[in-house]
């Protein structure tokens, strides 16, 4: 016979650290690709607008662990091109 589950509701905390983790990359890959100047015009803008847009511009306004998010991404970067000139030279080779 199967064990009766008793029904629990729990804060899904796992759900709420996976929208953290994917606002920050997503974040970061936006100061990484636009330039950290334009990245900032643009959420001054957003401070200048309604309340809403203000909230959303507190929320995106750039922080340390985006920062660092974004050196990796150089990293990244980095490592892709020197793969390229790799092959590059490979081929030509």
């Amino acid at each position: 016979m199967p064990k009766h589950r008793s029904l629990r509701f729990r804060f899904p905390f796992r759900g709420l650290l996976a929208a953290f983790v994917i606002a920050v990359a997503v974040k970061a890959y936006l100061i990484w690709f636009l330039g950290l100047d334009l990245y900032q015009a643009e959420v001054t803008e957003l401070l200048n607008g309604t309340s809403f847009q203000q909230a959303a511009a507190r929320i995106l306004m750039p922080d340390q662990m985006t920062m660092w998010v974004v050196d990796r991404y150089d990293w990244i970067a980095e490592q892709v091109t020197t793969w390229r000139a790799t092959l590059a030279t490979g081929a030509e080779g």
